[in-house]
């Protein structure tokens, strides 16, 4: 199965080594960051410096942030751009630098990031972008790290991670926690898609088969840091049981709160981590739970799995899949867990399915998906509901045709496992196919061209009925039946 590589640490023998040549022909050239967090001056203010040896051409780019999630012009918190061994140029890109130097000179590369608002995070969409305040500070690496053109293509190399920060703050990122001076061998794909945060959180150690879960959380919230703790682990061990896969020597959670109703939550899956939102007011209800089981399973059911063309690197034609069928398991890893009730998980379905069919993005094409994704909240919402509706059906229809010897495990597991590194559509019907006839495209072809996805009258089991409610399709529970085979109706889900 392919998941994310597993970084491995190394020791430099001194901190005058740590830019000489590498001894291993495949690894990179070195680099370094420095981060000095400033929270006594307005705003706030993260200061890097980033050193490295120039490549032997003696020219390259740099590129500041700019698009990340949605948010644009990043490269708007940048300030204070210096260099010391390099001459430093505008290009007609505001976020693209041209950099010119001896061949092979030791460079470095200072900038100070600061908040794009004013005051806390109040908003979803800010969640994404980076959040520094005098309390904390958290960030994604693509919203944050410059770095020179050329080390985008290589596979590895040494990177140290310096930080100074101020007294008592803890620090944690998707490497480690507690640790300052940082050495690892990675390179900017996973740099990139890393979390780093520090200040008040409160981290907590978990122990577990084939690892160690660490949880960082901030704020105030109605329900304590144990009973959070407790149910993220009960769920990330569900699902490792699922893959049978459990050499995780490391792995971060966070949760912070962002403004105080609990209308909007959030998160994202991250290299060997992930963090989520929501407001102070939440309990851990269903919609808490969804999402610590939704995000985790982002660790195999990534986008970066998934591909169109070859050239196409943020793209959303896969999000029917990588969204939707995740929230499938997320509820279902719920049930397995007796974290939610049968008649939670039909409601929760039921939800799904009015929404969808009630959309005013209902009839979005592929191309608006694509399009429109990060820009309208009904276009984004689609994917998700399409994707739940299908691996309900797919599920239904692999269970009648294999006579209940087989379900969507069965070919999800075959999607992921293939070690196939991309697939492609006609990939993926290829292995579906050894499933279920006549295979995926006639769905396919529905989301392309923003036709209706109908839910499978068999999808939720012998135990449940569908009906029509103002035109809308829903199921409910056979109370009979299900007070007198209830194990019978659950099995049917987990076999």
């Amino acid at each position: 199965m392919l998941r994310l590589l597993q970084l491995i640490c190394i020791t430099l023998l001194s901190i005058t080594n740590t830019f000489a040549a590498p001894n291993h022909p495949t690894i990179g050239k070195p680099i370094q960051y420095d981060f000095t967090y400033d929270n006594h001056s307005n705003p706030p203010t993260l200061k890097v410096s980033l050193i490295f040896h120039g490549n032997t051409e003696g020219k390259t780019t740099i590129e500041l942030p700019d698009n990340v999630a949605g948010i644009t012009e990043l490269y708007k918190n940048i300030s204070h751009l210096t260099t010391t061994g390099a001459t430093l140029d505008k290009t007609d890109k505001p976020n693209v630098y041209s950099l010119s130097y001896k061949p092979n000179d030791l460079i470095t590369i200072t900038y100070d990031v600061t908040q794009g608002w004013e005051g806390p995070p109040v908003k979803a969409t800010q969640f994404r972008a980076p959040i520094l305040q005098n309390e904390y500070f958290q960030f994604k690496g693509r919203s944050v790290l410059i770095y020179p053109k050329y080390y985008a293509n290589e596979k590895q190399f040494p990177v140290t991670l310096k930080w100074h920060l101020p007294p008592s703050w803890v620090i944690a990122n998707s490497y480690d926690t507690k640790q300052t001076h940082q050495q690892l061998v990675t390179n900017m794909i996973y740099l990139s898609e890393s979390l780093f945060l520090g200040g008040d959180y409160r981290l907590t150690q978990i122990p577990v088969e084939g690892g160690t879960i660490w949880t960082s959380i901030r704020g105030s919230w109605h329900f304590t840091d144990k009973d959070f703790n407790q149910t993220v682990k009960k769920i990330i061990l569900t699902e490792r049981n699922f893959w049978n896969d459990h050499y995780f020597p490391y792995y971060l959670v966070n949760l912070i709160p962002i403004g105080t109703v609990c209308k909007s939550q959030g998160g994202t899956g991250l290299n060997q981590s992930f963090t989520a939102f929501m407001g102070s007011d939440c309990v851990t209800g269903h919609g808490t739970l969804w999402l610590i089981a939704h995000e985790y399973f982002h660790t195999w059911n990534k986008p970066s799995r998934f591909m169109l063309k070859p050239d196409e690197k943020q793209d959303r034609y896969y999000a029917w899949f990588t969204e939707g069928f995740t929230n499938y398991y997320a509820g279902l890893f719920l049930l397995k867990s007796d974290l939610i009730s049968f008649e939670e998980y039909i409601n929760n379905y039921n939800r799904i399915i009015k929404a969808y069919y009630t959309s005013p993005a209902i009839d979005s094409t592929i191309t608006d998906v694509q399009k429109k994704f990060w820009k309208n909240h009904d276009v984004q919402l689609i994917p998700y509901e399409q994707g739940e509706i299908i691996a309900h059906n797919w599920n239904a229809i692999i269970k009648q045709q294999s006579g209940n010897k087989k379900s969507l495990d069965n070919l999800m597991k075959a999607l992921i496992n293939t070690k196939t590194p991309k697939l492609s559509l006609q990939q993926m019907n290829q292995i579906a196919e050894k499933f279920m006839k006549p295979g995926i495209m006639a769905d396919v072809d529905k989301i392309n061209q923003g036709q209706r996805i109908e839910p499978n009258s068999n999808s939720l089991g012998p135990c449940v009925n569908q009906t029509m409610q103002d035109n809308i399709p829903q199921f409910t529970l056979n109370k009979p039946m299900w007070d007198k085979q209830r194990k019978q109706c659950l099995a049917w889900f987990f076999s």
